[in-house]
């Protein structure tokens, strides 16, 4: 009798390890996964940023010929958070023809300016030029419909 119950003990004790070991691996799985991530955004990310570096922002739109001019810190803090998230592939073509043209001018601290243009479903990142996806697209429309109204 007393065999059989520390029989039983033994496999329950066994059971739980094996389900911490499960626990674990599922874990470091999960955070393996998170810096693959972390690494494949890092790689197609279009700018590098640092949103504390911004010291001004214009926002041109070409065909109506109007800019404006942003040094608020909170919107500058935005329009970088926005900006950063663009992500694409490198493409060989110019942008497209006619339509509206958007630019963006970030500039830094002590560093070259960033000049970011928009035409059609192309970005240009200081004259190289990359296909994007809706999203980047849907969230330079929000930049310039929040300040052209």
């Amino acid at each position: 009798m007393e065999r059989r119950k520390r029989r039983k003990i033994n496999k329950k004790k066994r059971q739980q390890k094996i389900r911490k070991r499960r626990l674990l691996f599922l874990c470091l799985f999960f955070f393996a996964c998170y810096l693959i991530h972390g690494l494949w955004v890092a790689k197609y990310r279009l700018v590098d940023l640092p949103v504390d570096d911004l010291v001004a922002a214009d926002l041109y739109l070409m065909p109506d010929q109007q800019l404006v001019h942003v040094d608020k810190k909170k919107d500058l803090a935005w329009i970088g958070k926005k900006v950063r998230r663009f992500s694409g592939h490198p493409k060989d073509l110019q942008g497209q023809a006619g339509g509206q043209v958007r630019f963006i001018h970030l500039y830094l601290n002590q560093k070259d300016p960033i000049e970011i243009s928009q035409t059609g479903d192309q970005i240009a990142v200081n004259g190289k030029w990359y296909s994007v996806k809706k999203l980047d697209l849907y969230r330079m429309d929000q930049i310039f419909s929040a300040y052209f109204k």
